[in-house]
């Protein structure tokens, strides 16, 4: 599902998988990022996926064009695909 997650300076757009973390939940550098490729719809871009304690996933920042060209909307939800860069 798409939803908010605010900040103290402004709100991002993610995508919170359905599935928990798994193999990747070792400590990592950057946060516990992942480097990843995803493709949403027709759009496939490289960014990273981040560590969310409170849900047990990863979530991923969805920028705003992405959001436009694939006219997703936070409370969406959508397919995604993802593979491991690292």
């Amino acid at each position: 599902m798409v939803g908010h997650y605010r900040t103290q300076t402004h709100p991002w757009i993610w995508y919170a998988p359905s599935s928990r973390r798994s193999s990747c939940s070792a400590p990592r550098p950057g946060f516990g990022s992942i480097r990843v490729s995803v493709t949403l719809g027709g759009s496939t871009w490289l960014t990273s996926i981040f560590p969310d304690s409170k849900s047990g996933t990863f979530l991923l920042p969805v920028k705003g064009s992405i959001r436009a060209r694939e006219r997703v909307a936070p409370g969406d939800v959508v397919g995604v695909s993802r593979k491991l860069l690292e």
